[in-house]
């Protein structure tokens, strides 16, 4: 049984798709406008947020938007529900971390088979997240957890060599060539990772300094970085390529 959280201002779709899902026996909590779905986002936590994207006061790009900013929210997985008009506009939703999205009208059934694979999916990353880790700055010595398989295992922070992020899920490389799922966001990261060692190196990308083996300049004032352990070179933008210069100096 999971949480669901329905942001949707048509009334007579909102309670439609809610009987649908407690039919299932999900436990279906809604909003009829984005304001409140974010204050109950924060509140109830759910496992997963159905978001219209065309709504008064604030519309579905604007909720997610805040959400990505708020700790407490922000790694939460989050569908659109939209129409066939809307999906010209998708790529923005789809830039501000949302994992997917679902096309209004949509069969009853085949909602449910959709959204029950999500859901299916946050199960087997759940023992992923790491959002119970201190709220503090580590250090290269503490270690995370990670699942291999059904075995729990620690990664030491200093052995990350690159941290790769898309919406709400990460990929850790670590300098033994291994790769690590975790459910967490970039913003997440940053508030925990040591900061004189690791940096972004552009919008989903965050290294660790000390694995850099090489930096070139690429164009108008930014960088490609070979970090060693990592398989291609990573650009860096200029906004951070800056930053890196200053750091390794």
């Amino acid at each position: 049984m999971y949480k669901i959280l329905l942001i949707e201002d048509d009334p007579d779709i909102r309670d439609s798709l809610k009987d649908i899902f407690e039919i299932t026996g999900h436990n279906v909590y809604t909003a009829s406008d984005g304001n409140k779905g974010i204050n109950m986002a924060v509140e109830i936590k759910p496992d997963i947020i159905l978001c219209d994207i065309c709504m008064p006061i604030l519309d579905g790009f604007q909720v997610k938007k805040i959400l990505n900013e708020d700790r407490r929210a922000s790694s939460i997985p989050f569908i659109y529900l939209t129409a066939i008009a809307d999906i010209v506009n998708m790529r923005e939703g789809m830039n501000l971390g949302a994992d997917d999205y679902i096309v209004k009208p949509i069969d009853s059934f085949e909602l449910l088979k959709i959204i029950n694979n999500r859901l299916n999916r946050i199960k087997n990353i759940k023992s992923f997240t790491i959002n119970e880790m201190p709220d503090r700055e580590l250090t290269l010595e503490d270690k995370i957890p990670v699942n291999i398989g059904s075995e729990l295992r620690f990664v030491e922070i200093k052995n990350i060599v690159a941290i790769d992020v898309n919406g709400n899920y990460s990929t850790i490389h670590t300098m033994e060539g291994k790769k690590h799922l975790l459910k967490k966001t970039i913003k997440s990261w940053e508030t925990i990772l040591p900061s004189k060692t690791f940096i972004r190196a552009h919008r989903r990308i965050l290294i660790n300094l000390n694995f850099v083996e090489k930096i070139e300049h690429w164009f108008n004032g930014t960088l490609v970085a070979k970090v060693k352990h990592f398989p291609e070179p990573i650009p860096c933008s200029k906004r951070y390529s800056q930053q890196i210069k200053k750091m390794l100096k």
